[in-house]
């Protein structure tokens, strides 16, 4: 029984909390809004305040972005602000589909991809979840936790001489990346080179 330690979701920028402009559209009630403040709040909720993401409240912010997302039809950002929401409120199927409509609209977004790979992880598609980290790493050939999370899914594909480059090439961009010496132990273990 393999116990691979995968790394988490992130946001934009590496975490949870960032801001992403999207331009600006006709706001509520008649007031100009720039979708890019209602974005941010529905980012700021995720992290900054306290307010649990299934708790009532969180609903609102759940429409406003979808309403950003009409409003700005051709960018991706605002599907993966959707998505990040409904990651984080457990709602896993429905992030997917969000996440996946953010990578058409941008393929360029490794943060999308990177998310949408640790949803399919987490539902077993493994061969989808390699696919998204092999998209991440192209996009950015520094990303170290697309080559832990790239090496978890060829392990759990039994590619380990595959699992075993990734998890290295993890390390060669941050040795102190605790979860990628575990992963490469267990591999190693498997590819009996003690």
């Amino acid at each position: 029984t393999s116990s691979l330690k995968q790394e988490a979701s992130v946001g934009a920028e590496g975490k949870k909390k960032a801001v992403l402009p999207v331009g600006k559209a006709r706001g509520f009630r008649g007031a100009w809004v720039t979708p890019a403040l209602l974005l941010a709040a529905g980012l700021a909720f995720l992290g900054i305040f306290s307010t649990p993401p299934d708790s009532p409240a969180a609903e609102p912010v759940r429409q406003g972005l979808e309403r950003v997302a009409r409003l700005n039809p051709n960018s991706g950002k605002p599907q993966f602000a959707l998505a990040l929401l409904l990651e984080d409120r457990g709602s896993l199927s429905e992030a997917q589909v969000h996440y996946q409509r953010a990578v058409a609209l941008e393929p360029g977004l490794a943060a999308a991809w990177f998310n949408q790979g640790n949803i399919q992880f987490k539902q077993g598609d493994y061969h989808e979840a390699e696919h998204c980290y092999r998209k991440v790493v192209e996009l950015d050939p520094r990303h170290g936790a697309a080559y832990n999370n790239l090496g978890d899914a060829l392990y759990k594909q039994d590619l380990y001489l595959g699992a075993e480059e990734s998890y290295r090439k993890a390390l060669g961009l941050d040795e102190t990346r605790g979860s990628a010496h575990k992963n490469l132990g267990e591999t190693l273990l498997r590819l009996q080179r003690y």
